[in-house]
């Protein structure tokens, strides 16, 4: 994905450090020592772009089912404000409305998992992000975090549901009351 996007820089965290190519075409930084000097800074941190500042735009990765995976470019619109209001236009239409916090459960990569949650995330929703599937991760995660919105596909909901036709059979029923909303994706 680096290669192909011709990303100039990469960001990273230390679970992921190894994945960091030593033969690369883009400066690395690790987001972790980052995030920390931003949490210091937070009352000085201001927003020196403007919503009139000039938009970036997104590179969705497909699976590969057409042989490879590869990057897709979306025309992007004029300004920040204005992509703001189409992803937060477009959350709304899903039900995607920032009312919880939303579960990542698939790699930012992809286009519904990433789409989604910044649909959800630009409405005010906090975000729990799930470093891999796991069944069980999955029902901790929203019942710790009170998830109301998540996006799934086909094999998590079979996963999913004989994970919770094992627990029901120990008497351990799991605790999905504060979903709301959970989108499908993918094939059927």
């Amino acid at each position: 994905i680096a290669q192909n996007s011709a990303a100039r820089v990469l960001l990273y965290d230390h679970a992921n450090a190894a994945l960091v190519r030593g033969d690369r075409h883009y400066i690395p930084i690790n987001i972790e020592p980052l995030c920390d000097e931003l949490s210091l800074q937070a009352g000085v941190v201001s927003d020196a772009a403007g919503l009139n500042a000039p938009a970036g735009g997104t590179m969705l990765y497909t699976s590969g089912t057409t042989g490879r995976p590869k990057g897709v470019k979306r025309s992007k619109p004029a300004t920040l404000g204005e992509a703001f209001q189409r992803m937060q236009a477009a959350g709304c239409a899903f039900g995607l409305n920032g009312e919880g916090p939303h579960l990542v459960t698939g790699p930012l990569y992809h286009a519904a998992p990433m789409l989604f949650a910044l649909y959800d995330l630009l409405n005010g929703a906090p975000m729990v992000i799930m470093p891999k599937w796991d069944n069980q991760q999955f029902f901790d995660l929203v019942k710790s975090f009170h998830v109301a919105h998540t996006h799934l596909v086909p094999t998590m909901f079979v996963r999913l549901l004989n994970e919770r036709q094992r627990r029901e059979s120990h008497d351990v029923e799991p605790d999905l009351s504060s979903l709301t909303l959970v989108l499908h994706g993918a094939a059927p």
